[in-house]
């Protein structure tokens, strides 16, 4: 006559020995951000440069263009995403962006700054014309 003893639940899901701590510091060592935050962690290093191309008379499919010649391809909305994604987060973190004709700041709550210079209201507006 055979018993069927059942293991509890918990007992099934825990590994069998445990790890040393060697071990686990060399697995967290090796763990790798997914693509999107890779991506994200880019495109915030680049977004300086993109807000001066812009203001610089520089259009979207331009900047889109060149980032995908250099390996990094975003759709149209993926793009606009990230922008907006970029001036939540410099707004909490209240930095700036200046214009670099007039040294004024370029707040994401400002559409009418000097019309040489966009503003970053004008990357927020990327965003309006996708998802609209």
């Amino acid at each position: 006559m055979s018993t069927n003893i059942e293991q509890p639940q918990n007992m099934a899901a825990m590994p069998k020995s445990m790890a040393t701590a060697d071990e686990m510091i060399a697995a967290l060592e090796a763990l790798k951000p997914d693509p999107d935050t890779v991506r994200a962690m880019l495109f915030g290093q680049l977004f300086p440069i993109i807000v001066r191309k812009r203001a610089e008379n520089c259009s979207d499919q331009q900047i889109l263009a060149c980032l995908a010649n250099l390996g990094l391809p975003l759709h149209t909305k993926t793009y606009a995403k990230l922008c907006t994604a970029e001036l939540k987060a410099r707004d909490e973190r209240g930095e700036r962006i200046y214009c670099e004709k007039c040294g004024h700041p370029l707040h994401a709550k400002e559409p009418h700054h000097a019309e040489e210079s966009a503003s970053l209201a004008d990357m927020a507006d990327i965003n309006a014309e996708v998802v609209s």
